[in-house]
């Protein structure tokens, strides 16, 4: 899966629980919080191995319903 395409879903999921989300930049990796609260870290890669996509979508799901 693209980066890009993840980064989208992560915000379609933030905006469906009304909950705001930030990226900020790390070293090697991007990290996401949803509230202030960090969450989860992206690689900073073009091309994201399809279980490690999903993966960060199910900790964004379950941290956005909390």
């Amino acid at each position: 899966m693209r980066r890009e395409s993840l980064k989208r879903q992560i915000m379609k999921i933030a905006k469906l629980n009304n909950v705001t989300v930030e990226f900020t930049e790390g070293g090697s990796h991007e990290h996401c919080r949803i509230n202030g609260h960090l969450v989860t870290v992206l690689p900073r890669r073009t091309e994201v191995n399809e279980l490690t996509a999903r993966g960060i979508l199910k900790d964004i799901r379950k941290a956005a319903t909390e």
